[in-house]
């Protein structure tokens, strides 16, 4: 069995060689007949693989189509071949013309040298392909290709110099210019080229799958060798070599094939990467070489004609046409799409615009809806979009479905205005919003209600009380001041569409007409708004935090209401811009927060008749501009800030009421401007600063009753001499009445009673109280006061006189 073997493998080689050149009809046939089939539908099943993974989509379809046609090819490239290949290498001769124009006379000479030792092996090839037949070309290449793969890819210069070295040879160029899709055209020159014969020029096209001329062969294979080598930019001329071969004539095959086989390996062998040039070989010029590669990357490629019959042109009319429908189909989606939107979302989502040239809209009898259209309403009423689209910020939409709502009888309102087509869009939303204000106060029933609604007039003429105008100098309507005109309901939220215009609203209730409910949060839109006074109303609830927002806002008066909770410090820093805080005589409690303090406009702070708690803060103390400040009738406690002592503007300053404690601190003497200085009920000790003398712009009242006060009146009170009422009751103050208090020549009241004083009133003060009339009040039974008009024991006064106006007096 080992002899055997040995002598298999030793004879094997000898074997296929003396087979293949005897030529042998008798063997040729029974290996075509027995294993054509198999191996050929094993070798296109092992090729497909490898070359479906690199070949693109393209090539695959021609390789189909070119494989149905290539009998009917092979034999009309018999007769024809010398012409294509002539027609081919003129084709490529004048496409290599328009790229290397400057190595045209070097390429036609290396062609030339190709074609000479080609020439003798297609002679032998012609005599084979003659002799044989289609299957016998096809079993051939199969069989040089299953060497090939066991040989490697430099089989092509085997020794034997077989059609087998050859065929695989061919393979090799094959598979080598199938890696990049179009390379198949490459391996089906090199084939040629080997095997010198028309026959494997068809084979290899064949396998290629190009059903085309010779020209687009040679077009086909620029193209693979660009790709299968990237740091070459020159062609291989296929066509030269086809067509010198074809001229060559018919022959056996001679050593020269064995010379020719080495040769074309070595062209690629002794070619560097930079330098390898598959058309030129070895470039003697590197520098000539690299200025021919930039130009030809700069070139492009010449388009390729194709036949309009082409199965390949068919297919790209197909897809053009497809293209081409898709894009209509598109532009007719988008144009259906933009109908379908504006009929569906055209009323809800487009502000609609009344024009000025169209009649006024006879009143509707039902509300708009958002979500649906009512029976009159219809959704293409233009005022009534404009409308329902201007409140969303204010008004539910649940609204415009209730046929007697208040918002849907002033839209009727405003459908009937006579000059209705004359109004700019913001008019309109005005006159409804004044409308809707209107009708939820009861309008009908206000003490003055002068031209209010009328359809024909500008609500610039409707009444608004006090000197400012309904509206501004853009004739926009700015004041909503009523004041005391009986004005009951509620607050609509819709106010807040006014946000643009509106800069005052003055509502002041009176006893049986008064707002009520709550302030609606909406009104924080208003941020043009300088004015809010609601005072004297019963409006409940906290302050809504949007009140923030009123950045213009100046003075803010909500004094007797019934407001609780406490004051949101957001706010106290949003209005920035406030002159005036007026939060009298509701329940609001808690501290009185720091942020006060950065309110540098502030003019007045009056927090009177509510629960506020804690210390009175410093911060305050940089509210130089402040002119009044009544903390009365809370639960303040601790002591004052001396701080408060740099407050230089201020005029009023009123504590009473509360439950602050400590010493009465000296520094109030420098508040020069003091005009009333009110620290009653409190729990304040020590004695009376003599400093109070030096606030000679006294006038109104100084006043520390009822306190823990002790020592006596301090005689500097004499400089006060416009002081109208002076109460030091409820201590502990003893001594005498000072003489210098003769000098209080405005005198009107003058308390001294229920303390622990004695001696006599002073003559002069005592003429005082008796010229003015003024109300004076002591212990008679402790102090002699014939001019007193109240005679107190224990706290409990007595009128002595019979002017009812002064036993009135306290």
């Amino acid at each position: 069995e080992e002899e055997e073997s040995e002598e298999e493998e030793s004879g094997s080689e000898e074997e296929e060689s003396e087979e293949e050149e005897s030529g042998s009809e008798e063997e040729e046939s029974e290996e075509e007949e027995s294993g054509s089939e198999e191996e050929e539908s094993e070798e296109e099943e092992s090729g497909s693989e490898e070359e479906e993974s690199e070949e693109e989509s393209e090539e695959t379809s021609e390789d189909e189509e070119t494989e149905e046609g290539s009998e009917e090819e092979e034999s009309e490239e018999e007769e024809s071949e010398e012409e294509s290949t002539e027609d081919g290498s003129e084709e490529e001769s004048e496409e290599e013309s328009e790229e290397t124009s400057d190595d045209d006379e070097e390429e036609e000479s290396e062609e030339e040298e190709s074609g000479e030792e080609e020439s003798e092996e297609e002679e032998s090839g012609e005599e084979e392909s003659e002799e044989g037949d289609e299957e016998e070309e096809s079993e051939e290449d199969d069989e040089e290709e299953d060497d090939e793969d066991e040989e490697g890819e430099g089989s092509g210069s085997d020794k034997s110099g077989s059609k087998k070295s050859k065929g695989a040879s061919g393979s090799d160029k094959d598979e080598e210019g199938s890696s990049s899709g179009v390379g198949l055209a490459a391996g089906a020159a090199a084939a040629g080229v080997v095997a010198g014969a028309a026959a494997g020029a068809a084979i290899a096209g064949s396998k290629s799958g190009s059903d085309e001329s010779d020209s687009k062969k040679a077009k086909v294979f620029e193209e693979g060798s660009s790709s299968s080598h990237p740091d070459s930019n020159s062609t291989f001329d296929v066509q030269g070599a086809l067509g010198d071969k074809s001229a060559s004539g018919k022959g056996d095959k001679s050593a020269s094939d064995k010379e020719a086989e080495p040769e074309f390996t070595d062209f690629y062998k002794n070619t560097g990467d930079g330098d390898r040039d598959v058309e030129m070989g070895q470039d003697p010029e590197p520098a000539e070489k690299k200025k021919k590669e930039k130009k030809i990357k700069e070139k492009k490629a010449p388009r390729e004609k194709l036949d309009p019959n082409s199965p390949e042109a068919r297919k790209k009319r197909r897809q053009l046409g497809f293209f081409l429908i898709a894009c209509l189909l598109l532009l007719l989606g988008i144009g259906v799409g933009i109908g379908v939107g504006v009929g569906v979302f055209g009323d809800d989502d487009t502000p609609a615009t009344a024009s000025a040239t169209t009649p006024a809209t006879p009143a509707p009898s039902a509300a708009p809806s958002v979500s649906s259209a009512p029976s009159t309403l219809a959704p293409t009423d233009d005022l009534s979009s404009l409308i329902i689209r201007a409140s969303l910020p204010t008004t539910e939409t649940s609204v415009w479905d209730d046929d007697d709502s208040i918002q849907v009888k002033a839209l009727e309102w405003l459908h009937g205005n006579e000059n209705l087509q004359f109004y700019s869009d913001e008019k309109k939303i005005i006159r409804w919003v004044l409308a809707v204000f209107y009708y939820s106060t009861n309008g009908d029933n206000w003490t003055t209600n002068t031209n209010w609604l009328s359809q024909d007039l500008d609500e610039c003429t409707w009444f608004t009380a006090g000197n400012s105008p309904a509206c501004n100098r853009d004739k926009e309507f700015a004041n909503l001041e009523l004041r005391a005109n009986a004005v009951t309901g509620e607050l609509p939220p819709e106010l807040g569409l006014l946000s643009n215009v509106l800069e005052a609203i003055n509502i002041r209730g009176v006893t049986g007409a008064q707002l009520e409910d709550s302030i609606p949060t909406e009104l924080g839109l208003l941020t043009t708004l300088t004015d809010l006074t609601l005072e004297g109303n019963a409006l409940t609830g906290s302050l809504p935090s949007t009140l923030a927002n009123m950045k213009a806002l100046q003075t803010l008066n909500l004094a007797d209401n019934n407001f609780e909770g406490s004051v949101s410090r957001s706010i106290v820093r949003g209005l920035s811009d406030l002159r005036s805080i007026n939060l009298s005589n509701n329940g609001f409690s808690g501290g009185f927060a720091t942020d006060y303090g950065r309110l540098t406009n502030l003019l007045d702070i009056v927090l009177e008749g509510n629960s506020f708690t804690g210390a009175v803060p410093a911060q305050l103390s940089s509210l130089t501009s402040l002119e009044t400040l009544n903390l009365a009738s809370n639960s303040f406690d601790e002591q004052l800030p001396r701080q408060l002592s740099s407050l230089t503007n201020l005029k009023e300053f009123t504590i009473r009421d509360n439950s602050i404690s400590g010493t009465i601190h000296t520094e109030l003497g420098l508040l020069a401007s003091l005009e009333k200085l009110d620290m009653a009920n409190n729990k304040f000790s020590f004695a009376i600063p003599t400093q109070f003398g030096l606030l000679t712009n006294l006038r109104v009242e100084l006043d520390v009753s009822n306190n823990n006060l002790i020592g006596g009146i301090p005689s500097e009170l004499g400089n006060l001499t416009n002081l109208r009422r002076l109460r030091v009751n409820g201590n502990n103050i003893a001594g005498t009445v000072p003489s210098e208090l003769s000098n209080l020549d405005a005198i009107r009241v003058f308390r001294i009673d229920d303390n622990d004083m004695n001696g006599a009133m002073p003559n002069g003060l005592c003429s005082r109280v008796s010229v003015l009339g003024s109300a004076a009040f002591a212990d008679c039974a402790e102090v002699s006061c014939p001019c007193c008009t109240h005679c107190c024991t224990g706290g409990q006064c007595t009128c002595q006189s019979s002017n009812a106006v002064v036993c009135a007096a306290s």
